[in-house]
C-alpha cells in the first residue's frame, strides 16, 4: 500500500504556529481476497496562538476522503470533516524549534 505525505509548519517568533499536513493512501486488491481499490485522503490544518505564558489556544480542521470501488460493494464515495477548537500548554519557547545550524 503506497503512501504519500507532504507537511508544511509555518512558526511566526513565539506567538504563532500554522501546521499543514496531507496524507494519501491507496489500497489495492493485490494480496487480497476482494476484487477492488481504495484511495484515502487525510489533511489537516491548524492555527495555535500564545495566549499567555504557556498558555495559548488552536484551532484545527481535520478532513478525511474515501474513494473506493468493490465488486461485490457498491461504490463508496465518503467525506467527512471536523473542527477543533483547544486549549494547549505550550513549553518554554519556539513551538517545538530546534537550532538547526
Amino acid at each position: 500500500t503506497p503512501q504519500g505525505l507532504i507537511s508544511l509548519r509555518l512558526i511566526f517568533g513565539d506567538r504563532a504556529m500554522i501546521d499543514l499536513t496531507g496524507r494519501e493512501y491507496y489500497v489495492s486488491d493485490a494480496l487480497s481476497s476482494e476484487s477492488g481499490w481504495e484511495n484515502i485522503l487525510r489533511s489537516d490544518a491548524s492555527v495555535t496562538m500564545r495566549v499567555y505564558g504557556r498558555h495559548g489556544v488552536a484551532v484545527r480542521y481535520s478532513s478525511s476522503h474515501r474513494d473506493a470501488k468493490y465488486i461485490d460493494i457498491a461504490y463508496r464515495d465518503q467525506t467527512v470533516g471536523t473542527v477543533s477548537l483547544m486549549y494547549v500548554l505550550l513549553g518554554d519557547s519556539g513551538f517545538g524549534q530546534v537550532e538547526w545550524r
